[in-house]
């Protein structure tokens, strides 16, 4: 009887398939982590505009004014950079600073 060496073509092919199905659920999952992240990311920011706004209301007896689209308003530009800068500190490990 002759000594078989190496693989088929079907056990190769097979083993392609398999390996195939895991990369494409590999990078499936990635993106659905991705756009969590982006979500979880955009609530934390709409928490901290409404903290400020709130904070704003508490010290001053009204609440700030209108601002265009996109816009903070004026009055809450020092409260949420104090929120937003909390956030970050707590995000970051101690020593190491955000790459620009």
């Amino acid at each position: 009887m002759r000594q078989r060496r190496g693989f088929t073509f079907i056990e190769v092919l097979v083993v392609m398939i398999v390996m195939s199905i895991l990369a494409t659920l590999a990078v499936l999952k990635y993106i659905d982590l991705k756009h969590r992240a982006l979500s979880s990311s955009a609530t934390a920011d709409l928490q901290a505009v409404r903290l400020a706004a709130y904070s704003a209301w508490y010290e001053h007896s009204a609440w700030p004014g209108d601002a265009g689209a996109g816009t903070v308003p004026p009055a809450l530009v020092l409260l949420a950079t104090e929120l937003w800068q909390r956030r970050a500190a707590r995000a970051e490990p101690a020593g190491e600073g955000r790459a620009l």
